[in-house]
């Protein structure tokens, strides 16, 4: 998949497209690509945290499959429609406006943010929106040992079962934990919840319903 997404980004912003045809040589053309794209799954673009290329909004299904809403719809753009919708945009003053300037911050791009995560923050997150920690010290719900933090890791996000302890622990590091002795093994204590999420809403912003609560036990 991350082929795909490198890829895809390349042909929406390079300024030219390099052109294969069969037993052709290749050659480069200046790229007039205008892409839409209608799609069912639940990850759809690789969007980056200071997404620029993608705009993204989720449709309602409230009329799917509902000919008395279509049908009206498909006449109209029989009837000149299409003529009509295009004289309008046409009359839209664009100069000096860029599309990469003013991306719509929807919904519906944060969930796409979320899905393109790298795996440590995909992780990160998922213990951020719980707001708990795998078996996390009875007489303080911020320390967790390292062995059960890391198999967590491994276990909720499949792309990190290769990665080692040392990297797990540099991006707890990273994040604001301390390493700590918890029960007499290795263990990490964690800032307050409400900390590592508004830090984190820094980056994508985000809202929870328990904004200001602590971790609590698993």
């Amino acid at each position: 998949m991350l082929w795909r997404s490198q890829t895809l980004k390349r042909i929406i912003t390079e300024d030219t497209l390099t052109i294969e045809a069969k037993g052709v040589d290749t050659r480069s053309e200046k790229n007039r690509l205008h892409i839409v794209i209608a799609a069912n799954a639940d990850w759809v673009v690789p969007a980056s945290l200071d997404e620029r290329r993608f705009a993204f909004f989720k449709t309602s299904e409230i009329n799917k499959q509902n000919r008395t809403y279509f049908d009206p719809l498909y006449r109209e753009i029989a009837d000149g429609g299409i003529a009509a919708m295009m004289f309008d945009l046409m009359q839209i003053e664009l100069k000096g406006w860029h599309p990469r300037d003013d991306v719509p911050q929807t919904d519906a791009l944060l969930e796409q943010k979320n899905r393109s995560l790298p795996a440590l923050d995909d992780w990160w997150l998922g213990l951020l929106s719980d707001g708990l920690l795998p078996q996390a010290s009875e007489r303080n719900p911020r320390r967790a040992a390292s062995r059960a933090l890391f198999e967590h890791a491994r276990e909720t996000v499949p792309r990190l079962k290769l990665t080692s302890d040392g990297e797990l622990g540099r991006a707890l590091s990273e994040r604001g934990c301390r390493q700590v002795r918890v029960d007499a093994a290795r263990g990490w204590e964690f800032p307050m919840l409400a900390e590592c999420r508004r830090a984190w809403a820094a980056r994508i912003p985000t809202k929870w319903d328990d904004e200001e609560r602590d971790w609590i036990q698993m």
